[in-house]
């Protein structure tokens, strides 16, 4: 399978499981702070949009070739360690495992949205 398609398909997978694990969550938070538990909803997907948006793009950015040799140079300089080797499957692969924390982001945002157009 296209590394992608699997990348969104694992994202897809992962966001509807946190989303069930939030619903109960958001009615007990809602019930306790007296607040609808649509609205306590709404705010944790978009937190959890944030969030993971957040660590997916510092995974893809600490996988290009120009950050890794920078943290290279800093751990040379300052442990007196460290090699830089990087190839273009280690780059890839660094791509995917980010795209897989954006692309959640990603659908709870899509589903924060839908939430609140649905709910206006």
């Amino acid at each position: 399978m296209n590394p992608w398609l699997q990348s969104g398909v694992s994202a897809l997978e992962e966001a509807a499981l946190i989303t069930l694990i939030d619903i109960p969550a958001s009615f007990a938070i809602g019930v306790y702070f007296g607040v609808p538990t649509i609205d306590v909803v709404g705010f944790l997907l978009l937190l959890e949009a944030v969030a993971m948006m957040l660590v997916g793009g510092a995974l893809e950015f600490g996988g290009t070739a120009s950050a890794r040799r920078l943290f290279s140079l800093l751990e040379r300089a300052f442990f007196h360690r460290g090699n830089f080797e990087w190839s273009a499957q280690d780059f890839k692969k660094t791509q995917v495992k980010g795209a897989v924390y954006t692309f959640t982001g990603i659908f709870f945002f899509v589903e924060a949205l839908a939430l609140a157009l649905l709910t206006a």
